[in-house]
């Protein structure tokens, strides 16, 4: 009888710390290098989302090759930028602004009118549906997120 109880508790404390692994081996929720959904972010899914990005657009290989040099650049900056601030909400914040403005300059540089008139709006887009899916969650690890009102800062 008295090994069945142990035998019986061992199995539960097993899982039980499988379960706290599994748990603490997740990153921290906005960590450094890490996307919006948790997923480490490489170069690799760069070129993937420039992939799409030609394919939405029409690129030629050209243009694709110099967007993708552009991101590929503005991606190994972030990485030390989003070390430099980390926790810093503000100025991660202005430092995301400054990089989309820069990225809009460059682009205007490489792609058509057309393209870049379409880029905007595909952009715009994706913000609003962004928008649309954060203000259906409940706030998060910010207690004054709730005060600030949904989207709004």
């Amino acid at each position: 009888m008295r090994t069945k109880t142990n035998l019986k508790l061992s199995t539960l404390l097993l899982i039980m710390a499988f379960g706290a692994v599994s748990v603490f081996a997740q990153p921290p929720q906005g960590a450094p290098g890490y996307g919006a959904r948790g997923g480490r972010m490489t170069e690799e899914n760069v070129k993937q989302r420039v992939e799409r990005l030609s394919e939405s657009l029409g690129m030629s290989e050209e243009q694709k090759a110099k967007i993708l040099e552009i991101e590929l650049e503005a991606f190994k900056k972030n990485q030390v930028e989003m070390q430099k601030h980390y926790g810093d909400r503000e100025a991660m914040r202005s430092y995301m602004q400054e990089q989309r403005e820069l990225r809009d300059k460059q682009y205007k540089e490489v792609l058509s009118e057309e393209q870049m008139k379409k880029y905007l709006e595909e952009r715009e887009q994706r913000y609003q549906e962004m928008r649309n899916r954060n203000m259906d969650r409940p706030p998060q690890d910010d207690p004054d997120r709730g005060n600030r009102g949904r989207g709004n800062g």
